[in-house]
């Protein structure tokens, strides 16, 4: 068995705000997930597993239906929305083992 590590990343390299900014991503097929981790320089980040219907402060530990989705959360609502806005020069890194 091997460990496949990967990341990706969001950024705002425009001039203007950009609202309900989330990462989605699929575990490749025959992987195990075993933790995920986001980082934006202060940015309030939730993590989402069931597609955006509820979102967490907590990262996940398990992805029931292999997706994860990592969102801005700027207005501290717990939701990830069009209230939520990604400045301009922001960025945000999730990486997934």
């Amino acid at each position: 068995m091997q460990l496949l590590s990967y990341s990706f990343s969001a950024s705002n390299t425009g001039e203007a705000p950009q609202n309900s900014v989330y990462i989605a991503d699929t575990l490749p097929a025959e992987t195990l997930f075993l933790s995920a981790n986001a980082q934006g320089n202060g940015l309030p980040l939730l993590y989402s597993t069931d597609n955006g219907l509820t979102w967490n402060t907590q990262a996940p530990s398990s992805l029931p239906n292999g997706t994860l989705l990592v969102g801005v959360d700027s207005n501290n609502d717990g939701q990830v929305n069009t209230n939520d806005a990604l400045a301009a020069g922001q960025s945000f890194t999730v990486q997934i083992i």
